[in-house]
């Protein structure tokens, strides 16, 4: 966003500084398609970091929902750990995290 502003200040200066219309479009079409990438980019990581692992599946694993495991092993294995499980009781229901 800095270099947005950047764009926008040069369209400020005194006529005789001032670049062209065709420069100014030049860089914010370049600042565009620069930010598609970059956004591009961050999705693919995070899909790719969202991927189960295939190659070193554990089998021996007892887990209760074996197709969390990989979750456990990145970023979102923080927040696993603060789920709310609810359990119907004959009480009514139970909260616990």
């Amino acid at each position: 966003s800095d270099r947005w502003y950047e764009v926008l200040q040069f369209c400020w200066l005194s006529p005789d500084k001032r670049p062209a219309a065709e420069d100014v479009h030049r860089l914010l079409t370049y600042l565009r398609m620069q930010s598609q990438r970059d956004s591009e980019v961050d999705f693919e990581q995070q899909w790719n970091a969202l991927k189960p692992n295939t190659n070193s599946r554990d089998t021996s694993s007892n887990a209760a929902f074996p197709i969390l495991d990989h979750f456990a092993r990145d970023r979102l294995g923080r927040e696993m750990e603060e789920v709310l499980t609810v359990t119907e009781t004959s009480q009514g229901l139970s909260f616990e995290y």
